[in-house]
């Protein structure tokens, strides 16, 4: 009677019963007298019921026998979460961890709450063993090994003694991630102010080759802003020439096409970024381009207005948007500014239907 009772409350958990949980889980702890056995079906009951308190209590019975501890600490974990309470949460989990150290959802869990409390050397340590446990797909680790790295890179980087080692770090972040345009960024910062201009502009190459990115495109114009117009226009060529085709490669050539004087190539890659699209679908950059070009080819300050009209409604251009809640900003973080999650910007175009999220100010 005590195993039926037992069966049946864990019936009425999984189908969200909560009387009828409560219930059946009272009645198996009285037939049982086996605390093992009913101490977890009694705290889902109580959790089900809406009962915060008794299921703690339930869950922290738990942690007196080896053979439940681990389950009431993720009880107890869990609840944690909920709260916010992520020193809480952060210490169950590590002594959770001790038990059994290669729980996958348990390392990602642990994970989540270093990274989110800033820990970001014990989540590397965190992030390795998850690795190895194969918590996590393969490319999935590589970019967040990569984060990290980079993290540790900044902090060097705003150190005047330790410039080498953010250097050494800023390259190890763009081996594991050569798409990463912020760690490019970086590493071709540091190349360029320790007299490394030649591998600064091949590091922006190589990254260009991956992910086409206008802070890319704005480093690489000031490695050649020494250079006459129409050697950059030659530089900037040079960058695109493995993916020219792409959006922003027609860019910023035909920026530099412009500064160079050269109005009909600049036309070219308008017209093929632009083609039989309506002009609204441009994008804002391209729209401007394009009233420009209006204005110092033909002298056409009428189609001019209409190209600036189309830039202040288009689409708006690419930005760096929250896979997670879809907030949209300008530059990257580590962590979302909205939500709070790790390593979840990604660059893409926006919605057309949230323009307004680009310049949305996070929560406080």
């Amino acid at each position: 009677d005590g195993y039926l009772a037992l069966t049946r409350g864990m019936v009425a958990v999984a189908a969200g019963d909560a009387q009828e949980a409560q219930r059946y889980a009272a009645e198996a702890a009285r037939r049982l007298q086996e605390p093992p056995l009913t101490l977890l079906l009694s705290a889902q009951a109580a959790q089900l019921a809406g009962n915060e308190g008794e299921a703690e209590r339930h869950f922290t019975a738990m942690l007196q026998r080896s053979e439940t501890e681990f389950l009431g600490l993720r009880g107890l974990l869990a609840q944690a979460v909920r709260r916010g309470d992520r020193a809480k949460a952060l210490t169950l989990a590590e002594r959770a961890r001790m038990l059994r150290p290669n729980t996958p959802w348990l390392l990602r869990e642990l994970f989540s709450l270093q990274t989110a409390e800033g820990q970001w050397h014990a989540a590397e340590a965190t992030l390795a063993q998850a690795i190895k446990a194969k918590a996590l797909p393969l490319e999935e680790t590589r970019h967040r090994r990569a984060v990290l790295i980079f993290q540790r890179a900044e902090t060097a980087a705003a150190d005047a003694a330790r410039q080498g080692e953010a250097l050494k770090l800023a390259e190890q972040a763009v081996a594991l991630a050569p798409d990463f345009t912020p760690a490019v960024l970086l590493a071709a910062r540091l190349q360029q102010a320790r007299g490394k201009a030649r591998k600064a502009v091949k590091t922006l190459i190589e990254a260009w080759n991956q992910a086409p990115h206008p802070d890319l495109a704005e480093f690489y114009l000031t490695l050649h802003e020494a250079a006459d117009p129409a050697m950059r226009l030659a530089r900037v060529e040079e960058l695109v020439k493995e993916r020219p085709e792409h959006p922003e490669s027609r860019l910023l050539v035909a920026r530099a096409a412009m500064a160079a004087g050269d109005l009909p190539l600049a036309r070219r890659q308008l017209d093929a970024l632009i083609g039989d699209r309506p002009k609204a679908a441009a994008g804002p950059r391209a729209a401007k381009l394009m009233a420009e070009l209006e204005e110092r080819q033909y002298g056409d300050g009428a189609s001019a207005r209409e190209w600036l009209l189309k830039a202040a409604t288009a689409a708006p251009d690419p930005a760096w948007s929250c896979g997670n809640c879809g907030w949209q900003g300008a530059a990257w973080n580590i962590r979302c500014p909205a939500c709070g999650s790790f390593d979840t910007l990604h660059w893409r175009n926006p919605a057309a239907a949230a323009p307004a999220l680009l310049t949305q100010a996070p929560p406080a």
